[in-house]
């Protein structure tokens, strides 16, 4: 038997069980969560908040440790497991970890290839797991300008270092 990671309730005390992420959950108004496995990042929209273009810090929720039926501040309508368990860096196509999203674990010369759509076809948010630094170049093949980004949380270009949709290449450190 699978082992379900997050749990959502709604009003009635119905659960819904999830291992993985979902770009939108049924239309249920849920109102507590149970999480016992997994980094979550839980959205106020559909699609990872990408029609808000990543919207605020406030329409998302983060669970990054166990909890038992937590009255949520709002019903999900998406949610996105993050790829924890190995080093790697995981970016997003909008700030708060919004959007589209692509996990990295080796150097990458061109992520426009990942980022087809949109333009300029850069990232707005990055989270570097857990034991890596990373830097990261305005141009493909690890060119123009470089910064090492420390590993963290960044759901923004202001907490990156780096400025918005320019992100072309990236690798460890």
């Amino acid at each position: 038997m699978a082992q379900h990671n997050i749990t959502l309730f709604d009003a009635d005390g119905l659960s819904y069980k999830f291992e993985g992420s979902s770009n939108k959950t049924d239309d249920v108004n849920y109102v507590k969560i149970t999480v016992t496995g997994g980094i979550w990042i839980l959205y106020r929209n559909v699609d990872f908040n990408a029609s808000q273009a990543g919207g605020n810090a406030s329409d998302i929720l983060i669970f990054k440790e166990p909890v038992s039926e937590l009255k949520l501040d709002f019903s999900p309508c998406s949610l996105f497991r993050c790829q924890d368990n190995v080093d790697s860096c995981t970016v997003f196509e909008h700030n708060n970890y919004g959007g589209q999203s692509k996990q990295y674990q080796e150097a990458c010369f061109d992520i426009c290839q990942d980022f087809p759509s949109g333009d300029p076809r850069g990232v707005s948010s990055i989270i570097l797991w857990p034991n890596k630094d990373w830097e990261l170049f305005t141009k493909e093949n690890f060119t123009g300008g470089s910064k090492v980004v420390k590993n963290s949380w960044h759901p923004n270009p202001e907490s990156m270092g780096f400025p918005n949709d320019k992100l072309r290449s990236l690798r460890p450190r």
